[in-house]
């Protein structure tokens, strides 16, 4: 009987586990996670496998810029949170996109605002890759909220 319980909860962690695996939105998390660790990192490589070749993000300082820009300001130490946490308030999947809009809680550690904490709403374009990975082609981002 202790043989059929354990086999039956094994079967139901497994299929939930493999639901979630198939979740576009869980999916999309976990990138948005990853992406998180590799912008603390300065983790450029990773970010090149995040976001796609084609990105473009409309900056919460008024400029479209490409994947180049952003992680070359990256890499020269323009971009850097002392505090950062996210709030996903909706998310809508079609198919190969999932859009995500939320709002992040941040503070700069450089620049002129640095030690200042701000609010920006943002909405995320994720398409689902040939490889089946998510891959971030969109990003808007302003500031609400600036002491």
């Amino acid at each position: 009987m202790r043989l059929l319980t354990y086999s039956a909860i094994l079967l139901i962690a497994s299929a939930s586990l493999l639901f979630a695996q198939d979740d576009p939105v869980q999916q999309v998390h976990a990138a948005q996670e990853a992406i998180g660790r590799a912008m603390r990192a300065k983790d450029t490589a990773a970010l090149e496998k995040i976001w796609s070749p084609e990105m473009k993000v409309n900056s919460p300082g008024n400029k479209v810029m490409d994947r180049a820009t952003v992680l070359a300001l990256l890499r020269e130490g323009h971009i850097q949170y002392s505090a950062y946490s996210n709030t996903v308030e909706a998310t809508s999947t079609f198919k190969d996109l999932v859009i995500v809009m939320g709002h992040e809680d941040l503070t700069e550690a450089v620049g002129p605002d640095a030690g200042k904490p701000k609010t920006r709403r943002y909405t995320d374009v994720w398409q689902r890759a040939v490889t089946g990975s998510w891959m971030l082609i969109a990003r808007q981002a302003t500031y609400i909220a600036v002491p």
